[in-house]
């Protein structure tokens, strides 16, 4: 193979592996490899062409056992998975895989451009997917890397959807003839941290069918809510939690998620594989008991049951009892449970990824926020830590919500497990490609913001819609300029359901040439921070911003009363603090979280990130509580709500009010948008 003869940076581009496969294009890059569209010149079809990464071929043992694992996956004939039908080493010792080619998209695609999915939709993709993994474990392969990036989906005529399970080529064959020990790297774990099962973690060399069943119960949690369940800052932590924590509830995150339906997802996250359901199949089928009333493979006046036709089956319900001896016809509920937050997601209600691991930003105790129960402007100790360094390096000053030890049975699990993951081939495929990073700013293509009015029965793309009301603003009992309680009435509008992040900020500084926040370089913020809500913004840029996203910023009522709802409650998600549900100085981290990893936290209409990891903005300035007496000051500065990453949870609450002159800048302080219902 020659160098690319159609230019560009990838070598493969236009050329042709072993006089058959020419390489048109590039699909995706994994940690396991690269995959192209392809064009079989001598049979003049389009095909998908995996190539290895040359790294995979440094142990002699790596090109016998892709061998065998490429014909354990040309082995799965099914609907539902991608066929494999070709493998080959061409003479420059390149490795390739030759499959199907499915002109869909991946669920991760998918779900970071839709957000979570319904719970119906939900159901009837997990069927196909149960489906094409027991055609694999049927024939004695473990799939080991189940995740949203390995099922590719594409919407039929009819609205449903063609499911395709890919990427066998890590598979494990458990078939003892297939002399499978003396070609697995031994305490390797390979695989992706957010989807590992517990025995995946602790590199097990017995896995089976119900660690894929494990995976397939992290990514139909992720569907339905739009974030995993075990969030940390690095794939060690992640490994940890899997072992160790129980994900939390999915009933306050999916209000028309049965508590049926959550109890069969928790049974197949069991932390025993012998809890688990024995197969695939029995967990698809109790999960679509349990949202349909009934399965199609378990009604003889169903059409097309599981696993019978590629789209599956989607006729209208019809109620029936759940089979006994089912978990549904037993009644288990999982506990619920609130794991502390601890570092990924998704943007916008979607899938999971970690930013900047191995890159710290330290947060104080509470940001000074300058006030009139403060100082009016900042304070020479207040601001010595405002640094332009990258928002990755930058350091708050040490404060309550610095470097506090984990709990010691925490300590003791991580000293338990480090032996088994510090030869953790998962690394690997984290930072290959498991997570796509931020794209420099250089890279994002200039945005026009469309300009159709927003109506209640359609939210713009990343918003959800609040409901109008009256509702008491403020509270007895609190700081001053809290109170006093006020009725106050507010229109329907639409609010980002997260911050604006880096990323998103961008995409604006792009197009308009508008100056970027004071930490980036080169008009770019750190590469594995785009996730991360843009904070060191002045009140007029977050203006700017919103007035180029054509919205605008809430107002203190708008904000308040979208974080609390109209029963009054204290924090977003109920009347008294929990722990694990917001990033505060009671989380005990020190780094920014992407935004949207705290689905646990949000409030009644939805609405994430409102307590905690970063302050926000709202559009108003501040004046004190009509019938206060409390001292009238600062009028021209700008109202600052929901507290940040240092902040103590009595400073973070719904009604916590503080304000900040407007043409100032602070780490730790951002924004989200706001739109009226036309």
């Amino acid at each position: 193979m020659t160098s690319n003869k159609h230019g560009g940076d990838d070598p493969y581009i236009g050329q042709v592996l072993d006089g058959k496969y020419r390489i048109d294009a590039l699909l995706g890059q994994g940690g396991m490899g690269s995959v192209y569209r392809a064009t079989h010149i001598l049979m003049d079809h389009q095909c998908a062409v995996k190539v290895l990464h040359s790294a995979m071929l440094s142990d002699p043992a790596s090109i016998p056992r892709f061998q065998r694992e490429a014909k354990a996956a040309a082995r799965i004939r099914h609907q539902n998975a991608i066929s494999v039908n070709d493998f080959g080493i061409t003479r420059d010792n390149i490795v390739y895989l030759v499959m199907e080619y499915f002109p869909g998209r991946s669920l991760r695609e998918i779900m970071r451009a839709d957000g979570a999915f319904s719970v119906e939709r939900t159901a009837r993709i997990v069927d196909r997917v149960s489906a094409a993994l027991d055609a694999a474990h049927q024939q004695g392969i473990v799939h080991r890397d189940v995740k949203p990036d390995n099922v590719m989906l594409r919407v039929l005529p009819n609205g449903d959807d063609e499911v395709k399970v890919l990427d066998f080529g890590i598979a494990k064959m458990v078939d003892q003839k297939s002399n499978v020990d003396n070609l697995t790297i031994t305490g390797t774990i390979i695989g992706t941290p957010h989807y590992l099962s517990p025995e995946q973690c602790r590199a097990a060399a017995d896995l089976d069918a119900r660690s894929d069943l494990y995976s397939l119960g992290v990514v139909t949690y992720e569907m339905l809510c739009g974030s995993v369940p075990f969030l940390a800052a690095t794939p060690i932590a992640v490994a940890m939690m899997h072992i160790s924590d129980e994900p939390p509830t999915l009933l306050d995150r999916v209000p028309d998620l049965p508590p049926e339906a959550e109890a069969v997802i928790f049974k197949a996250l069991a932390k025993k594989r012998d809890d688990r359901y024995p197969s695939t199949i029995e967990f698809a089928q109790d999960f679509f008991t349990a949202v349909f009333g009934y399965h199609p493979s378990r009604d003889s006046t169903g059409t097309g049951g599981l696993g019978t036709s590629t789209a599956g089956f989607s006729g209208i319900p019809r109620k029936t009892p759940p089979p006994a001896g089912s978990l549904l016809a037993t009644s288990v509920m999982p506990k619920s449970v609130n794991t502390p937050p601890g570092g990924v997601s998704t943007g916008s209600g979607v899938s999971a990824r970690n930013a900047g691991i191995g890159e710290t930003v330290a947060m104080s105790s509470d940001l000074a926020l300058p006030g009139a129960r403060r100082h009016a402007t900042p304070s020479p100790s207040s601001m010595s830590a405002v640094s332009t360094d990258t928002p990755a390096t930058r350091m708050y000053p040490p404060g309550a919500a610095g470097t506090a030890p984990a709990s010691s049975n925490r300590m003791v699990l991580f000293a338990g497990i480090a032996v088994v993951v510090i030869a953790i081939g998962l690394a690997v495929a984290y930072f290959a490609g498991a997570f796509s990073r931020a794209t420099p700013v250089a890279n994002v293509p200039p945005v026009t913001k469309p300009t159709t009015p927003a109506t209640a029965s359609e939210p713009p793309p990343g918003m959800v819609y609040v409901a109008g009301g009256t509702f008491m603003m403020g509270k007895e009992g609190g700081d001053e300029y809290e109170g006093p309680p006020h009725s106050v009435e507010v229109k329907p509008f639409f609010m980002d359901t997260t911050e604006v992040t880096n990323k998103q900020y961008a995409e604006f500084v792009q197009a308009t040439g508008y100056k970027a926040p004071s930490g980036w370089v080169n008009n770019t913020f750190k590469v594995g921070t785009g996730d991360l809500p843009v904070d060191t913004v002045e009140w007029k840029d977050a203006r700017a911003y919103a007035d180029w996203a054509n919205k605008r910023l809430p107002t203190e009522a708008e904000w308040e009363f979208a974080a609390r709802g109209t029963d009054g409650r204290s924090y977003p998600w109920g009347p008294e603090w929990v722990g694990g549900r917001a990033y505060t100085a009671d989380s005990k981290l020190v780094t920014l979280q992407p935004v949207g990893s705290a689905p646990q936290g949000a409030s009644p209409f939805g609405v994430l990130d409102m307590c905690g990891n970063v302050a926000e903005w709202c559009g108003d300035n501040f004046s004190p509580y009509p019938g206060s007496t409390a001292e009238a000051k600062d009028l021209t500065f700008k109202i600052v709500r929901g507290g940040n990453l240092g902040s103590p949870k009595e400073r973070a609450t719904t009604t916590f009010r503080n304000w900040y002159p407007p043409e100032k800048s602070v780490e730790g302080l951002g924004f989200r948008c706001a739109k009226s219902v036309q």
